[in-house]
């Protein structure tokens, strides 16, 4: 399926939903790369779209990514990212922001700190961010829900505190 034709059919979908849902906002579908849409959907209150902590809006990207994949071999899949009213670029400004002060409480304190739990997006946001620090490391500790990302002092290890 070509490109044109996949973002035709995204579009497609998109419109059926809204339908449903009984809204009409604007939306824009771009071709990132060749195996990647980006939609940005505006106009109107659409908060319960994104809802807490994004959870509607990342249900929507997997629904949006395997309604246009259906029927497609694995290898040919496009990936479906969405972003409602800038929620994207405040999300990842507000865990940075996060991190920012659990790297302060690090330094002060010289001693690891967890932050919240996160998803798998959120703890990359951070390990990207801290990786900008050269006196601080990220690791992702936990399993499921409870996944989170541990800070650290660099060189700060469970045997030097014998």
């Amino acid at each position: 399926m070509t490109t044109e034709k996949k973002i035709e059919s995204l579009k497609e979908i998109l419109e059926e939903i809204f339908g449903y849902l009984g809204i009409d906002p604007k939306f824009t579908i771009d071709d990132v790369e060749e195996d990647h849409l980006f939609v940005k959907i505006w106009d109107g209150d659409l908060s319960f779209l994104i809802g807490y902590r994004g959870n509607c809006l990342k249900a929507l990207k997997y629904f949006l990514g395997l309604a246009l994949n259906r029927g497609i071999d694995e290898e040919e899949w496009t990936r479906v990212s969405v972003d409602i009213e800038g929620y994207l670029e405040r999300r990842k400004e507000k865990i940075e922001e996060i991190a920012r002060n659990h790297i302060d409480r690090v330094r002060f304190f010289g001693h690891e700190v967890s932050l919240p739990n996160m998803d798998a997006s959120e703890r990359f946001i951070v390990h990207e961010y801290v990786g900008e620090y050269a006196d601080i490391e990220s690791e992702s500790e936990g399993s499921g829900y409870s996944r989170h990302v541990v800070l650290k002092p660099v060189g700060d290890s469970e045997s030097s505190s014998e």
